[in-house]
């Protein structure tokens, strides 16, 4: 099979890029917003709980659609209806209106679990893991432009990044419609019979390998999901940063993203399998997270998220090759989609 990188492959990593970017703009700004507002850590937290919430339905819904119906179809649907969300976010005027809007754009934010699938679909598994690490690393990259862009634009505030993060999710729409075409999946099963349908939730979580990613993917969302949930907050209260720094940060943290999931995953997985880079990962999250509430002052405190950023570029990739390895050909979009299931609950608790 052919493993590099075709025109279909370019716009999954377009897709991937454009939904960071649109989520790098909007984070800098949210916690000031929400203050705008009258809100305070309680509705921050929320905002982030129930955007999670909506992940946790969507995801096996249009993983399991994106099954049946192609994958195209259902990251249109991801990308219009991204856009259209953010687009009307702007204009809210109301906290519980801010929550339900986040709501629904977690609902439909299944463009990154429908990249990893078309991934899995068009690629042999032993390559799986450094294309994805491609796909994160196109991640990073969004993550960096976001909020270096979101940081210029802090003087238009948080409509102001809705609206530019809804353009860029409408174009990005335009070109998928006239340069994407779905292909069928050419993967065989690795892992369970032809005749194993994965039917419940128990089924996955009993399976032997399927079972214990699935936990891994929780476990490491839980952990990471209280770090994003308080950062932005905390790196205002504790250094009193504004939108524009936030944003810089941001970015810093972007660029190691970048860097370990373009770089470091691919050379890892050359030498190593996919297990022992993801133990790395989260041994770098581990001593990341434990040192971090220990760091005396901001440039510690960068120099630990620096480490963090390798540590997630390392294990999610790894993690989602795992995942994707244990499920059957016709069930890659459902097996990612549970796996997004496991990260939303994980970050709704």
């Amino acid at each position: 099979m052919n493993s590099s990188p075709t025109p279909g492959f370019k716009l999954v990593y377009l897709t991937a890029f454009t939904h960071l970017f649109g989520f790098g703009l909007l984070l800098p700004q949210l916690p000031q917003f929400i203050t705008a507002l009258g809100g305070a850590g309680f509705w921050y937290g929320l905002v982030i709980t129930v955007y999670a919430g909506g992940q946790f339905v969507g995801g096996p819904l249009l993983g399991r659609l994106s099954d049946r119906v192609g994958r195209k179809k259902v990251l249109l649907f991801s990308l219009v209806g991204s856009g259209v969300v953010l687009f009307l976010t702007a204009f809210v005027d109301h906290l519980i209106a801010l929550t339900m809007a986040r709501l629904a754009a977690g609902f439909a934010a299944g463009a990154i679990l429908i990249c990893q699938a078309i991934i899995a679909d068009q690629t042999e598994p032993s390559k799986r893991a450094a294309t994805l690490g491609i796909l994160g690393a196109s991640m990073g990259f969004g993550f960096v432009v976001g909020p270096a862009l979101g940081a210029a634009l802090a003087d238009y505030g948080f409509p102001g990044a809705c609206f530019t993060a809804a353009a860029a999710l409408g174009l990005n729409a335009m070109i998928i419609v006239v340069g994407f075409k779905d292909r069928p999946s050419t993967q065989t099963s690795e892992v369970l019979p032809s005749s194993s349908g994965l039917k419940s939730l128990g089924t996955y979580l009993r399976h032997p390998v399927l079972g214990k990613v699935l936990i891994a993917c929780f476990l490491s969302a839980i952990a990471l999901t209280a770090l994003r949930g308080s950062f932005p907050m905390y790196m205002k209260d504790r250094f009193l940063m504004s939108p524009r720094g936030l944003g810089m940060v941001f970015t810093w943290i972007g660029v190691f993203a970048i860097f370990s999931q373009g770089v470091l995953v691919r050379l890892l997985v050359r030498r190593w399998d996919e297990r022992r880079v993801a133990r790395l990962g989260v041994t770098l999250l581990a001593i990341g997270l434990g040192l971090l509430p220990l760091v005396p002052n901001l440039t510690a405190t960068l120099a630990v998220v620096a480490g963090l950023a390798i540590g997630q570029g390392l294990f999610v990739p790894t993690l989602t090759a795992l995942l994707s390895r244990a499920s059957e050909a016709h069930e890659q979009g459902v097996v990612l989609g549970l796996g997004q299931s496991a990260t939303a609950l994980a970050r709704s608790l």
